[in-house]
C-alpha cells in the first residue's frame, strides 16, 4: 500500500462567499448532483432512516470544483433558506470577529462553526450548522456517504488519548471498528468473528495465520489483516454503537452500518471492504 498522505481540503471559509445557485431535493447524497432550477423544495430526513436512505443534497460548493456538497443531514429545511443562511454565515465568519473556527452562535436561528483544516479532515466535514433538530453540513463529496452522517466526537471515547482516532461497535455487539488518522498510512479497520475459508495472512513478524480483521488504507483496496487483539473496549470505556443506516466519516474514510452485524468502509478512492461474520468482501 502506498504511504502517500492524502490531504482533503475541507475548510469552508477559505475561498470567499458561498454562491450555491438554485436548490432542490436530489436523488443522491454522494453523487454531488442537484435538481433542475426551479422553486426550492422542502426536504426531510430522519434519524430512523435505513441504510438505503439518501440524505438531501442542496448543492455543490462551486468554490471547491465540486469537491464539497451542502447536505441537510437531519431534520427538515428549505434549500433556498439554507443557501441564504450559509451566505450570511460566510460573511460573518470571514469578518474576523468569531475566531479561527468561525463559531457564529446565531445566523437566522442557526449556530454554525467551521473547524480548522486538520480538525475538519478528522470530523469529515467543513461546516456544521444546527437549529433545533435540523443539521446542515458542508462536507467532501468523496468518500461517498450513503447513510446519515454522525458527529465524530461521539465516537472518541472519553478519557482516552486517541490522537483523533474514532471507534464504534456494531449493533449486534459481535464486532467493532476503528478509524486511525494517525497511522502511517491512515486506515479504517474492523475486528470480529471472521468467516471460514479465508486465505491466511502474515502477522507483524511474517508468520502466517487466519485473519482476525479487515482494513483499508487511505488509497487502494481493502485487505485482510492479522491483528493481535480487537481494540474493544479501549481503556475500559465502552464504544458508542453506530446504528443501522448511520455513517461515520473521518480522515477520508466512510463506514456505514448496513445491518446489525454488517458494515461497509471505503476510502476516497472507492476502495474498501464489506464485513459481516458470514462474509467479507474486498473492493
Amino acid at each position: 500500500m502506498s504511504a502517500r498522505r492524502l490531504v482533503v481540503v475541507v475548510s469552508f471559509l477559505a475561498a470567499g462567499t458561498l454562491a450555491l445557485g438554485a436548490c432542490g431535493s436530489t436523488s443522491g447524497a454522494g453523487d454531488g448532483s442537484s435538481s433542475p432550477s426551479g422553486p426550492a423544495a422542502t426536504t426531510t430526513v430522519t434519524e430512523s432512516a435505513g441504510a438505503s436512505s439518501e440524505v438531501p443534497v442542496c448543492s455543490d460548493d462551486p468554490r471547491a470544483d465540486g469537491a464539497m456538497e451542502v447536505v441537510i443531514n437531519k431534520g427538515e429545511a428549505d434549500c433556498a433558506e439554507v443557501t441564504e443562511m450559509l451566505d450570511e454565515y460566510t460573511e460573518l465568519a470571514r469578518s474576523g470577529q468569531f475566531g479561527n473556527a468561525g463559531i457564529v452562535p446565531d445566523v437566522r436561528g442557526f449556530s454554525c462553526a467551521s473547524p480548522t483544516a486538520r480538525s475538519a479532515n478528522i470530523a469529515g466535514l467543513g461546516t456544521l450548522c444546527t437549529r433545533g433538530d435540523v443539521e446542515i453540513i458542508v462536507r467532501p463529496t468523496s468518500p461517498e456517504i450513503p447513510g446519515i452522517q454522525q458527529e465524530v466526537n461521539r465516537f472518541i471515547p472519553e478519557g482516552s488519548i486517541t490522537n483523533g482516532r474514532s471507534f464504534f461497535a456494531l449493533p449486534s455487539g459481535q464486532a467493532s471498528c476503528a478509524i486511525y488518522p494517525d497511522h502511517t498510512p491512515p486506515n479504517a479497520e474492523c475486528y470480529g468473528p471472521m468467516p471460514g475459508g479465508l486465505p491466511q495472512v502474515p502477522d507483524l513478524i511474517g508468520n502466517p495465520g487466519d485473519p482476525t480483521s479487515v482494513q483499508v488504507d487511505e488509497t487502494g483496496t481493502g485487505q485482510l489483516t492479522l491483528s493481535e487483539a480487537s481494540p474493544y473496549p479501549l481503556d475500559g470505556v465502552p464504544f458508542t454503537t453506530l446504528e443501522v443506516g448511520q455513517t461515520l466519516a473521518s480522515a477520508g474514510f466512510a463506514c456505514t452500518v448496513t445491518a446489525p452485524d454488517a458494515v461497509t468502509c471505503t476510502n476516497s478512492d472507492g476502495g474498501g471492504f464489506s464485513y459481516s461474520p458470514d462474509e467479507v468482501t474486498i473492493n
